[in-house]
């Protein structure tokens, strides 16, 4: 079971300090019913993912319009007259103003529990109702920050205000000491069960989201493990704001990838109506998750297909009691974020400014308080017979030259990537063309062997005694 699973020694450990914190408000309560005539009988379809009825219950993440929803499924054994399974949904609605997801976990434990009681009793509503008069949202009514650590703001290199916003996970790790972890029921929990799934895949995930494409998990009920990475995923390849100065003011926007969760066949609409992806744009970089294999027929709506493995195909869990590696994990690939954004940074600001020189070296001066009139005949003279020589066309090639980035061997080791990739230096170059607008060229590491120069190459291939690496 969920909540079993959830309950495992690596999720609960005896020296972990967890604050208790209030759950955030809700804009709206909703109980979705399987009628065995008329199927679900409520209209949010997308908190029933095709599937569930094979399994007994799940947990489910879903975004509508400005508000993120989470709905605990239960599949109860009921009458013949009930087809012999009950099958129901409780869920709410959060407002998207804290996080991808809105805080919206901390109702998860009450939300299972409302769902066992209306199982047993699907006409007594009044736990909903004490539920909603509890959490219902008002104008005087703020959700809490994530973290009980005082702000990280404080910390940062000042941004202007149109940057501003609530603090999430991403801000609040810097913060946490090897005593602190997450909520309970925090998607981030998951993090070590993302690793063990796609191992060495998870660099490519992490770039593929690093550039902002839209990323399409397909795999079968329950959905909540897919809905957790779907949010290890965005968390991984966020920037942290602290790149912002960095970065062209076009960029600001999608400092995160949006979490679209779980989507369905009703959602290919939508899907469909978003722009291509854009660093300008952040609603049309998504990641979300789906059990209708439909969608994975249409390769117009994706940039990037995963196929997630069944649950009878993965390994036993590793139930050793070790430290957390939660937050090891969030600071890993926040750390290799950085580093790669600042080297490139770098690279194009140390170029940008050497263009500069160059440019102004290449236009004489002239200031008519300073030249006596034999001079400025001279010059222009000067300038008359060499006009056809340069035309000013050449002068804007060259500054076409200039606009190309070049990336060298030693630049590709300080972000940590490897210089005899081909995937990486394109990466690199599709990178520097997403968040900076520019064109690059990645000069890839070489051999000299009997005279012959090799670019880019494993160096393992062509290096012997005879071979010098360079």
């Amino acid at each position: 079971m969920a909540s079993d699973r959830r309950r495992s020694p690596r999720s609960i450990r005896p020296d972990v300090t967890v604050l208790p914190e209030l759950p955030p408000r809700i804009a709206a309560i909703f109980l979705i019913c399987f009628d065995v005539k008329a199927g679900y009988t409520v209209k949010w379809k997308r908190a029933i993912p095709e599937g569930l009825h094979n399994v007994r219950e799940d947990l489910v993440y879903f975004v509508h319009q400005q508000y993120a929803g989470i709905s605990a499924f239960i599949n109860h054994p009921a009458a013949e007259s009930e087809r012999n399974a009950l099958m129901i949904a409780v869920g709410v609605l959060v407002p998207l103003s804290y996080g991808r997801l809105g805080k919206a976990w901390r109702h998860t434990a009450k939300l299972k529990e409302l769902a066992r009681s209306l199982a047993d009793d699907s006409d007594n509503t009044d736990p909903l109702s004490a539920y909603w008069e509890t959490h219902q949202l008002s104008e005087d009514t703020v959700s809490p920050p994530d973290s009980p650590s005082g702000s990280i703001a404080s910390l940062k290199t000042p941004v202007r205000d149109v940057y501003a916003r609530h603090r999430a996970l991403s801000d609040a790790t810097a913060l946490l000491t090897s005593k602190q972890s997450l909520a309970p029921y925090h998607p981030a929990l998951s993090l070590p069960e993302f690793l063990d799934t796609f191992g060495p895949l998870v660099f490519q995930l992490y770039r593929a989201a690093l550039l902002r494409k839209r990323i399409l998990l397909v795999g079968e009920a329950p959905v909540e493990e897919s809905c957790n990475f779907v949010y290890d995923l965005a968390l991984l390849s966020s920037l942290p704001q602290s790149l912002l100065p960095l970065l062209p003011a076009t960029a600001s926007a999608a400092l995160r990838p949006r979490p679209l969760f779980s989507i369905g066949i009703h959602d290919m609409p939508y899907i469909a109506s978003l722009s291509y992806p854009a660093v300008s744009d952040p609603d049309s970089c998504w990641i979300a998750c789906t059990t209708d294999r439909v969608l994975s027929l249409k390769p117009e709506l994706y940039d990037v297909l995963v196929n997630l493995p069944p649950a009878y195909s993965k390994h036993a869990p590793d139930q050793s009691t070790h430290q957390p590696q939660e937050i090891a994990l969030i600071t890993y690939f926040r750390r290799l974020t950085t580093q790669i954004f600042t080297v490139v940074s770098d690279v194009i600001a140390r170029q940008d400014e050497n263009a500069g020189v160059t440019e102004s070296a290449l236009v004489p001066e002239s200031n008519g308080s300073s030249i006596d009139a034999d001079g400025d005949s001279a010059l222009d003279t000067a300038l008359s017979s060499t006009e056809p020589l340069l035309p000013s066309s050449s002068s804007r090639n060259l500054l076409d030259e200039d606009d190309i980035i070049t990336i060298t061997s030693s630049d590709m080791t300080e972000m940590g990537l490897d210089t005899w990739s081909v995937s990486d230096r394109a990466f690199v170059e599709e990178l520097v063309h997403i968040w900076w607008g520019r064109k690059a060229q990645v000069h890839g590491a070489r051999i000299n062997c009997c005279g012959i120069a090799y670019h880019g190459v494993p160096a393992s291939t062509y290096l012997n005694k005879n071979c010098r690496r360079l």
